[in-house]
């Protein structure tokens, strides 16, 4: 219904996926790995940095840790861009314009907009999802237990 005009098949298995728990754990440990390489940008471009930078054993510390952190951001970006693109692109209701906007955003500051996404949109659409997909089975167990309650006793 949503994406009737330009897909006309749904794509299940891929749009539980993107809701999965593994997946939002891996999207969720992307998105503070790239904001946490968006805090060691933010940071170089203080004054602070070239202070530590000129003491021998913070500037080793910091050239360990700058090094580890772009080695496991560059998987991690492109996990979290490729999974919010997709959700956006097959879960997300938004109007056009601003599913257009989000994916302006993706392109244009790279993974630090996917990031954004994840923690603006994702994880409050996610929730809402598993409230929608589970309140039928919740309401089923709480009647079960309501009607066998007294006879248990």
């Amino acid at each position: 219904m949503r994406w009737a005009h330009c897909c006309p098949r749904r794509i299940p298995l891929l749009e539980n996926w993107l809701i999965a728990r593994p997946a939002s754990i891996a999207f969720a440990v992307s998105a503070w790995i790239v904001a946490a390489l968006g805090f060691a940008l933010l940071f170089v471009l203080t004054p602070l940095y070239d202070t530590a930078n000129r003491l021998p054993a913070l500037q080793t510390t910091l050239e360990i840790v700058g090094g580890t952190l772009f080695v496991l951001a560059i998987p991690a970006a492109l996990l979290l861009l490729t999974g919010m693109l997709l959700f956006l692109l097959l879960r997300d209701y938004a109007p056009f314009l601003q599913r257009l906007g989000w994916i302006f955003l993706f392109f244009f500051t790279v993974c630090f907009g996917a990031a954004i996404y994840f923690f603006s949109r994702y994880r409050p659409q996610r929730a809402a999802i598993f409230r929608q997909e589970m309140l039928p089975h919740l309401e089923r167990l709480v009647s079960e237990s309501v009607d066998s309650g007294p006879q248990a006793k």
